[in-house]
């Protein structure tokens, strides 16, 4: 069993602050309070799990009885991000979609991307070689991102993505991130997100 730690409101007001100029370092300050933290607002509760296996057990139990995701506008801002597939989905739904998509689970073809995966990285240290050489900086956040993407791409769709598809995706990403981010930091988090503010606006238009 699993000891819940509840942020009191000195704890949570300076983590808000932290992670609104500093989003990895808010990150990391809750981490540092257990495998389980609970915080939030008078009717907003937020759990932030840091334990790999429970991270696992969440993610592989999300039927809607064990884990709901809920049905409020925060799932409905998710399903803009990231569509009605496994992340958002719940219930028959849920299986449905984790069943059609058990072949990209699978050891065998897991195992199989390893080369390919492999081949993106060695790819991406060249571009560091040639940086280094130069002289020029490099932004490790955005390499990382660019990574990622283009693994996503071979992992789900059996081919890479071109280098302008990938920047305009990350580009995306970023702009969707820091207006939920920010609103979520804010005194107007208990209004729902889909408010036409300007932040709404640039969320909108990043996401499409």
């Amino acid at each position: 069993m699993q000891t819940i730690r509840k942020l009191g409101t000195r704890e949570l007001l300076s983590f808000f602050w932290t992670f609104k100029s500093d989003r990895l370092k808010g990150i990391e300050i809750l981490a540092s309070y257990g495998d389980v933290v609970e915080f939030g607002f008078p009717g907003q509760r937020y759990y932030m799990v840091n334990d790999p296996e429970l991270v696992g057990h969440i993610l592989t139990r999300t039927n809607g009885i064990d884990y709901d995701k809920g049905s409020d506008w925060r799932v409905e801002v998710a399903k803009q991000m990231f569509g009605d597939g496994l992340l958002t989905s719940i219930g028959d739904e849920w299986l449905q979609q984790r069943r059609l998509s058990s072949h990209v689970f699978h050891h065998t073809y897991i195992a199989n991307l390893a080369s390919k995966f492999t081949s993106n990285t060695e790819e991406m240290l060249m571009r560091w070689e040639r940086n280094y050489e130069s002289g020029e900086p490099l932004d490790i956040v955005h390499e990382m991102k660019y990574l990622a993407l283009d693994n996503i791409a071979e992992f789900l769709f059996g081919s890479r993505m071109g280098p302008h598809d990938i920047e305009s995706i990350i580009k995306a990403s970023d702009t969707a991130s820091s207006e939920l981010g920010s609103y979520l930091c804010s005194p107007f988090s208990f209004l729902p997100f889909p408010v036409p503010t300007s932040g709404y606006m640039k969320f909108k238009s990043a996401v499409r």
